[in-house]
């Protein structure tokens, strides 16, 4: 079977040298050999860092940013997270408790499962820093869920 030239790539420099090594100098490439002369000095590298001998695939210490409140911002959002779950699961434990044909025996493990959702937004409330706004709708949803799990618990369902 003959390969005829009919499958040529569209591409310019694809279908030059079988070396590999294409002749074709990409503006990319260009900046990248730029940035590579002057050894990083304009690409926000510190001159007091001599990275002669540094990996490129390792940041110098006086370039990784301060992550100083992420931890905070991953807590709310967590938090946030998990009261919206909460929230979702209290309007299912709502529509079976409505549900005739739900007996509310059968509701003891999502009742169980609120339980441990409440001890999670405690732990989260209680070990995060978190805004006063959002302590306030967490200890809400708590109160609440509480309330319904010890009516469930004295039998004011059944």
């Amino acid at each position: 079977m003959k390969i005829s030239d009919a499958n040529k790539s569209m591409m310019p420099g694809i279908n030059g040298t079988k070396t590999g090594k294409s002749k074709v100098k990409t503006a990319f490439q260009e900046v990248m050999n730029q940035v590579a002369e002057r050894g990083g000095k304009e690409a926000g590298v510190p001159a007091s860092v001599n990275t002669a001998h540094a990996s490129p695939n390792i940041t110098p210490p006086q370039l990784i940013r301060d992550l100083e409140g992420q931890d905070g911002i991953a807590t709310r959002y967590r938090l946030m997270k998990e009261v919206e779950n909460t929230l979702d699961l209290a309007g299912f434990y709502t529509q079976k408790l409505g549900d005739p044909g739900v007996k509310t025996t059968s509701l003891e493990p999502l009742v169980n499962h609120l339980e441990a959702k409440m001890e999670d937004l405690r732990f989260l409330q209680n070990n995060g820093k978190i805004d006063e706004e959002l302590k306030a709708i967490v200890s809400d949803l708590d109160i609440t869920l509480g309330t319904e799990v010890a009516r469930f618990r004295r039998g004011d369902y059944s």
